[in-house]
């Protein structure tokens, strides 16, 4: 019974061991502050009421940022698929899905995002994300993606309205 007992104790410790491994990863993700774009959004023709919205686009170093929830990325013809095996990965498809504003949320002008460490690959590609002048940021625990041209022209073939 006591060999039992001794066993059932070692692998609680090693679960909490395990968890505060993980936590303390995680905490040591860098922080870093975006805000809500002061300027109106329209994206595949549809104007984006960002004031509600769960999932925002945000601003970081003047650069826009847009989430990689499914059903955005979908909207945005892009497949998003991670594991902790494998990480992130980001894909270009040839199909899109309708806008779900996701709304009932209110929104503060300035927040703080995180600089995720894990592995990323978009369209096959590996993206060193420590590396990058606009790195992909975790915010509300969602994926965003920098609008910047080697993304949106060079990987999604996206054009801009400007």
């Amino acid at each position: 019974m006591k060999s039992n007992s001794k066993r059932f104790f070692l692998f609680i410790s090693f679960l909490v061991l395990a968890i505060m491994a993980m936590v303390s990863v995680a905490l040591a993700q860098q922080a870093v502050s975006v805000s809500l774009p002061t300027f109106n959004i329209t994206m595949n023709n549809v104007k984006i009421d960002n004031n509600e919205r769960l999932y925002p686009v945000i601003v970081y170093k003047d650069i826009t940022y847009v989430p990689m929830t499914y059903k955005d990325s979908r909207f945005l013809g892009l497949e998003t698929k991670w594991s902790f095996e494998e990480g992130l990965q980001v894909n270009k498809i040839n199909t899109t899905i309708s806008y779900n504003p996701d709304r009932g949320y209110s929104n503060r002008t300035l927040e703080s995002a995180f600089i995720p460490e894990s592995r990323i690959r978009v369209n096959g590609k590996e993206i060193y994300n420590r590396n990058e002048t606009y790195p992909l940021l975790l915010f509300r625990d969602i994926t965003y993606f920098p609008l910047t041209w080697r993304f949106m022209v060079d990987e999604f073939g996206w054009s801009s309205g400007f």
